[in-house]
């Protein structure tokens, strides 16, 4: 991030400086365990903890002011403290200033899932001759969204920007702060329903993106989607469309459940041949929402097609390992029915020598539909051809139980733990099989990852 005076921060947040500004500020972090030295540090309050109670320990390591509520009226010996209304929305002001001074066009990405992965195959499309800053991983809240901006540097040309929701509301803020030129929607699903009254209403605030963008901007969205027409009656722009089965002004043929080869369709009779790194029709679709923007932007279709294959999916999204033999697929960085279902789609055209194990958990945020969802998605499994299920939770026992009610050889296995699960799988998994691991974040299945490849070393001394 480039360098800030204090009394710059000042004037961007309408605050005042106790006992005087610092002369710059190199850095801005909410988490005082991260800091660097000369940091601004965030007091910010949440539902589990209160920045206010981390002053000291943000100073001990390094930050040389700290931005607080102004009614708490908090107290440091080592740090200046930029006393402010609302830390949060000090927060939103900085990064919103900071992006208008730098220029940088804004491209904001939201959909029901999805997003990380457009935002960051996008993303490596622009770089190759763009200065680009992303979102880093996925931080796509009213916290990570401004902090992802003020690690810009002056010169940044583009900023691809991740935004979500779990609840009614968030969107529009979020695009007050990013003031976004292009927007994508990536899909709209059953996700966070336990906030919201239907799927429809979840269409409508993500169409608060669309709606965010100007004149002269650009809308993307998937002309198969249920929604399409909701969605494209908010744009008070151009729209491009992409399509996986039909028309659109950029469409795909020959996709490979491999993910070894698909080929792009643009409306003019433009075709382009691309080979991308990650499997799935859903990936498919995910790198067609990127290119049209990068095409849009001028990105030429030898750029794409190297970012493509070149394309490494971030932790727990696709992220291989492996265990005496057998191949794990982690994508637990979270899950939903869409998201689920694509997951397993894309596993089940995986070519392998052994079994596919399939290890599923608890779907959270779904409200009223939760067993409902959970029961479905076992009995979807019961047709396939897997080598086993093993289930984490109790939600995750409900899919075991559809699955049971539907297929009673299926050979399936309840854990109460990922401990419980790593040693199901210690016992069953062979050389050549696959494993695919899916749930909640909130069910850290990135655990039994870490618990077999612990078991492996320590079988290997």
């Amino acid at each position: 991030m480039s360098i800030f005076s204090g009394k710059e921060l000042a004037e961007r947040t309408n605050g005042s400086w106790r006992p005087s500004a610092p002369v710059e500020i190199t850095a801005v972090c909410h988490d005082s365990r991260s800091l660097v030295p000369g940091s601004l540090y965030v007091a910010l309050h949440g539902a589990r903890y209160d920045g206010h109670d981390f002053l000291a320990a943000a100073a001990a390591n390094g930050a040389v002011a700290a931005m607080v509520e102004k009614k708490r009226g908090a107290t440091s010996d080592n740090m200046s403290l930029l006393e402010v209304d609302q830390p949060l929305e000090a927060l939103g002001c900085i990064a919103s200033s900071y992006l208008a001074e730098v220029g940088a066009d804004v491209i904001a990405i939201t959909g029901s899932a999805g997003k990380t992965t457009v935002k960051e195959m996008l993303a490596d499309m622009l770089a190759s001759d763009m200065n680009v800053v992303r979102t880093r991983g996925n931080w796509n809240n009213n916290i990570g969204v401004p902090l992802s901006l003020l690690q810009m540097e002056r010169s940044c040309e583009v900023a691809v920007m991740e935004i979500g929701m779990n609840h009614p509301g968030e969107i529009s803020p979020l695009c007050g702060i990013l003031k976004p030129k292009y927007g994508i929607v990536t899909n709209i699903a059953a996700v966070h329903t336990e906030h919201f009254e239907s799927v429809e209403a979840i269409a409508r605030e993500k169409g608060e993106l669309v709606k965010s963008l100007p004149a002269d901007g650009l809308a993307v969205l998937d002309v198969d989607s249920e929604f399409f027409t909701l969605l494209h009656s908010l744009a008070g722009c151009k729209v491009l469309t992409v399509s996986m089965t039909g028309e659109a002004d950029y469409s795909c043929s020959g996709a490979g459940e491999d993910g070894g080869h698909m080929i792009v369709e643009k409306v003019t009779g433009e075709t382009c041949s691309i080979h991308p790194s990650v499997p799935g029709k859903h990936n498919v679709l995910n790198a067609l929402f990127g290119i049209a923007i990068a095409r849009q932007l001028g990105v030429d279709w030898e750029q794409i097609r190297n970012a493509l294959a070149d394309y490494k999916p971030l932790p727990m999204r696709w992220e291989r390992h492996t265990f005496n033999g057998a191949m794990i697929i982690d994508d637990s960085y979270n899950a939903s029915p869409v998201s689920m279902h694509a997951a397993l789609e894309a596993f089940e055209g995986q070519v392998v020598d052994g079994d596919k194990w399939l290890v599923l958990g608890d779907m959270r945020e779904l409200g009223d539909r939760e067993v409902e969802e959970h029961l479905l998605l076992g009995r979807s499994l019961a047709a396939g051809q897997w080598g086993g299920l093993v289930t984490v939770g109790e939600l995750g026992g409900l899919i075991a139980e559809g699955a049971q009610q539907t297929n009673g050889k299926m050979k399936v296995v309840r854990c109460d733990s990922a401990d419980d699960a790593a040693a199901a799988l210690k016992k069953t998994a062979q050389p050549g099989d696959a494993i695919l691991l899916k749930a909640s974040r909130a069910m850290k299945f990135e655990e039994i990852v870490m618990l077999l490849q612990r078991q492996e070393a320590f079988e290997d001394d």
